[in-house]
C-alpha cells in the first residue's frame, strides 16, 4: 500500500508530506518521496495565537478561516509531492493521512477534547484522494489523553536494540519508550516552542539557527530550578501538554526581571534537555532524537551531557531525516484506519481499549 502522510507540528515550521509504501512481504515501510509547503507568516501567527483563549476577537470565525487556509497549504504540499512522482505511483495511492494543526489540547478537564484544524472534506475535494484525519479524538473518546501517538510508529521505524527510546522535539517534546513487547510514552514538556518564542520576542527571528544566540549566554541554575519545579514535570504518566501551557507568560512567572535575555535563552535549552533526560528510564541505553530539535547542536549536546554513558543519536543515523518521522508515522496510522485496524494506546495515552483512530473522507 502507498499512502501520503502529512503533518504540521507545534513548531509551525510548515507542512511536511511524505509518500510511504508498506511492503506486505517484509512488513516494513519505505519512504519514497517528500515535500514541504511553508506556512505564510500571517497564517503561522494566527495559528499560534489560537492556542490561547480570548487573544483573538471572534476566534471561532478566525479559526475556521485559518483552517481553510491551512487546508490549502496541505493541498499545496500534496501537489508538490505528487509532481515528483511517476503516474503509476499517483494511481496507486490509497489516500492521504493528514494530522492537521493542534490549537487546543485539554484532555484533563471534565469534558475533555483536543482540536486539530484541518478540513478533511475540503482536502479530499482539492486532491481527489481519500483523506484520513482527526486521529486524536477517538482516543480521547476512549478515555485516553489523545497524545502522544508517536510511540505507535517509532518501533516500526527504528531497529535499535531494545529497550530504547525515541524523543520527538517539536514545539513540545514527547518520548516513546520501547521494549521488546510494550510501547509507552508521554509528553516530557517544552521542546523548541519556548526557544522560538523567546528569540522571536527579542530578535524577531523564527528560530535560533545552530543555537548561535543561546551559545552567547550561560545557564542560570536558580532559574532552571524554578522552571523545573512546575507540577507538570512531577506528574505521573500518562500525561500530555501543549504550547497553551508552556508559553512566554508561563516563563515570565519565573523570571525576576534582571536576567540577560541570552542567559534566559541558554537556560531554556537546558530546560528542554533536562525535561527530556529526566523521562529516560535507566535501562534505556540509546535515545534516538527526531523532530526539529535534532537540528539544534546545543540541545543535542546538553542531552548527551544529561545522559552520560548512553548513546544520543539523531534519526538520520538510521537513514531517516528527523523532519520526516512524524509525517511518516501518520502515514502508518492512516493505513491502519483504512484497513479498520484498532490501535492499542492503552499503555501510552491511558485509553480504555484499542480503537480505530481517524475519520475518513472517501474520494468522490
Amino acid at each position: 500500500m502507498k499512502i501520503i502522510g502529512m503533518m504540521s507540528g507545534t513548531s509551525l515550521d510548515g507542512v511536511d508530506a511524505v509518500l510511504a509504501e508498506y511492503d506486505v512481504k517484509t512488513f516494513g515501510w519505505r519512504l519514497c518521496a517528500h515535500a514541504v509547503a511553508p506556512l505564510p507568516a500571517a497564517l503561522k501567527e494566527t495559528l499560534f495565537q489560537l492556542n490561547f483563549p480570548s487573544r483573538l476577537a471572534n476566534e471561532l470565525h478566525v479559526a475556521k478561516v485559518a483552517e481553510h487556509q491551512l487546508t490549502h497549504c496541505y493541498a499545496s504540499a500534496y501537489q508538490t509531492l505528487v509532481s515528483q512522482l511517476p503516474a503509476t505511483d499517483c494511481q496507486a495511492l490509497a489516500g492521504i493521512a493528514a494530522h492537521g494543526q493542534t490549537i487546543r489540547h485539554a484532555p484533563n478537564i471534565t469534558t475533555p477534547y483536543t482540536l486539530q484544524l484541518l478540513n478533511g472534506a475540503l482536502l479530499s475535494q482539492l486532491t481527489r484522494q481519500t483523506v484520513v484525519c482527526d486521529f486524536r479524538s477517538r482516543d480521547i473518546a476512549s478515555g485516553g489523553q489523545g497524545a502522544p501517538l508517536a510511540p505507535l510508529f517509532h518501533r516500526e521505524l527504528f531497529k535499535a536494540q531494545p529497550p530504547f527510546a525515541v524523543v520527538n522535539i517539536g514545539g513540545i517534546s514527547n518520548i516513546s519508550v520501547l521494549d521488546p513487547t510494550v510501547a509507552s510514552g508521554f509528553d516530557c514538556g517544552p521542546g523548541n516552542g519556548l526557544l522560538d518564542e523567546w528569540i522571536g520576542q527579542h530578535h524577531g527571528k523564527a528560530y535560533d539557527h545552530n543555537a548561535h544566540w543561546a551559545r552567547q549566554g550561560r545557564v542560570l541554575e536558580p532559574l532552571l530550578a524554578r522552571l523545573l519545579s512546575d507540577a507538570y514535570f512531577r506528574a505521573p504518566a500518562p500525561k500530555s501538554t501543549g504550547r497553551d501551557y508552556f508559553h512566554l507568560a508561563w516563563l515570565a512567572g519565573h523570571l525576576t526581571g534582571d536576567e540577560r535575555p541570552e542567559d534566559v535563552m541558554r537556560t531554556l535549552v537546558a530546560l528542554s534537555a533536562k525535561a527530556i533526560a529526566d523521562c529516560v528510564p535507566s535501562a534505556v541505553q540509546t535515545l534516538i532524537v527526531v523532530g526539529g530539535g535534532a537540528k539544534n547542536p546545543l540541545l543535542m549536546a546538553d542531552l548527551a551531557t544529561c545522559l552520560p554513558n548512553r548513546a544520543v543519536k539523531s534519526s538520520e543515523v538510521y537513514g531517516i531525516d528527523a523532519q520526516h518521522v512524524e509525517a511518516l508515522g501518520f502515514a502508518m496510522l492512516g493505513r491502519s484506519a483504512l484497513l479498520g485496524e484498532a490501535v492499542d494506546t492503552t499503555r501510552i495515552t491511558g485509553a480504555k481499549k484499542p480503537v480505530v483512530l481517524g475519520a475518513i473522507y472517501p474520494s468522490s
